[in-house]
């Protein structure tokens, strides 16, 4: 908000030409943001141009009372919980009888940043897509960490360890758009007038609702849908017009390097959801993949002594419940014949036999 804050001052001297340096850099800072800037930008040039009548004419059409009840009652839909401050504001303004074409100014400027395009549609008529400007919100964890969230629409989901969400306070009327990094489970509410868009590292997932997991770390190079119910589409961005329409059991996937598509059945799709209830599962898994996820899991590193670097492509299976971080390293020792040393956070695996590195 506080960037907000300073970019409406900065516009308004931007357009009396009394701007300097900094407000320029600062906006044009908030002009590569986004497009939806832009069109507002170009709306309140309008407004303001608008504002430039004589002071005699605009005094004639200006009816203090009426306009000010207008603008906080368009503020106070927005964000209440500033009502208060503008109120006291304006308030002292009126008081004063500053009743000239700045005031006119300021108070389209505060109309067009807090409602929905109100003013915006009036005097510079746009599509419902440009006047839209969502405010988002960002949930994250961190390693070790879980969270659970029910987003506006009552869709519910479930977020693993080092994973960011990111979506709006209320959704569109034609849709339901969110942005993920890491591992999340949706179960999603049907709506069959607003699709459920999920974006992804270069990967594009629709639903009208269904349940499913969605894994798409930085540091991987591919996107996993596994659906549990109901039908997804998955897409490469890159590349939209290549679509995969994924049914209850299969497993779709984006490649990151080729821009190519796939779907597989999944005998048992709880190695990808069973995370949720507290399961570590692995099938025929390498065991740096496998280690990178007890990483995530417990927050802590794992080393490989040196000379001992081909043990990360054994693969390993599993089905452990939720359990210390040294029971489950117990169990990769007796499994895949290693040993391994705990000092808090930090493991250090080496193949058996061996002494353990200092």
């Amino acid at each position: 908000m506080k960037k907000t804050d300073k970019i409406w001052p900065a516009i308004a001297r931007y357009l009396d030409n009394s701007g300097t340096a900094d407000d320029e850099k600062l906006i044009n800072v908030w002009l590569e943001a986004g497009k939806e800037n832009r069109q507002t930008l170009e709306a309140v040039k309008k407004i303001w141009a608008s504002a430039a009548l004589n002071k005699k004419e605009r005094m004639k059409q200006f009816l203090p009372e009426e306009d000010w009840k207008r603008v906080s009652s368009e503020i106070r839909k927005i964000e209440e919980a500033r009502k208060k401050e503008r109120i006291r504001r304006f308030s002292m303004i009126r008081k004063r009888q500053r009743y000239v074409s700045n005031f006119l100014k300021v108070a389209a400027l505060v109309i067009v940043a807090f409602t929905s395009g109100y003013l915006t549609l009036q005097y510079a008529p746009q599509s419902d897509e440009q006047a839209y400007v969502p405010v988002l919100n960002e949930i994250s964890t961190g390693a070790g960490e879980k969270a659970s969230i029910q987003l506006g629409d009552g869709t519910e989901v479930e977020l693993s360890a080092e994973t960011e969400l990111s979506f709006p306070e209320s959704f569109r009327n034609n849709s339901r758009e969110v942005t993920l990094s890491g591992q999340a489970f949706f179960d999603v509410i049907p709506d069959k007038n607003r699709p459920f868009i999920i974006n992804t590292q270069n990967g594009v997932i629709r639903v009208l609702g269904t349940s499913f997991d969605v894994r798409s770390y930085r540091d991987e190079n591919i996107v996993d849908v596994m659906v549990t119910e109901g039908v997804v589409e998955i897409s490469h961005k890159e590349v939209p017009q290549n679509k995969l329409i994924i049914n209850r059991g299969y497993k779709g996937s984006i490649s990151l390097s080729d821009n190519s598509l796939s779907v597989e059945w999944v005998d048992d799709h709880e190695q990808y959801t069973g995370w949720v209830d507290g399961r570590l599962i692995f099938k025929e898994q390498q065991l740096s993949k496998v280690f990178r996820q007890i990483e995530r899991w417990y927050d802590v590193d794992i080393t490989v002594a040196e000379g001992s670097s081909d043990l990360l492509k054994k693969q390993f299976s599993a089905n452990l419940k939720t359990r210390s971080v040294n029971e489950v390293m117990s169990v990769i020792e007796v499994a895949m014949d290693v040993s391994y040393t705990i000092q808090e956070d930090q493991i250090k695996v080496y193949k058996k036999g061996r002494n353990a590195p200092e």
